[in-house]
């Protein structure tokens, strides 16, 4: 399965959004998108954020979340993240191309991408680690 296949699978007025979260990430330098559990995660150079379509009940709207991975140490962005009762890992929800307007998504990815090198340092000074 790859992105175009993924989006296949959203409801058609989510498309656009999903065209439009990949589309911002991707022009960020060093970020790859590659399929993982049939969802679009994105790699610099390790894996750090992913979009799904999160369940919905019969009362809310469908959209696509954008999750951070780190969301915990993303401290300058927490207010914009929703942890939905996960421990690490937070997210936006996108409803329509309109709510892509006024998120910091230059911001956010810079906090994202510290929050991974953060986590990577921290596993590679623990005893056994590579140095």
């Amino acid at each position: 399965m790859d992105f175009l296949d993924w989006l296949d699978t959203l409801p058609a007025q989510l498309r656009p959004v999903g065209i439009a979260l990949h589309d911002i990430v991707s022009e960020h330098e060093g970020i790859i998108c590659r399929m993982r559990y049939k969802v679009p995660f994105f790699d610099c150079p390790s894996w750090f954020m992913y979009m799904q379509m999160p369940k919905v009940t019969h009362c809310e709207l469908p959209g696509i979340e954008l999750c951070f991975m780190d969301a915990r140490q993303m401290l300058d962005m927490q207010h914009l993240l929703d942890f939905k009762k996960r421990t690490t890992g937070a997210g936006i929800t996108f409803h329509s191309l309109d709510d892509l307007e006024g998120v910091p998504f230059s911001a956010l990815i810079a906090s994202a991408k510290e929050a991974m090198r953060r986590r990577n340092w921290r596993k590679s000074t623990k005893v056994g680690g590579s140095s």
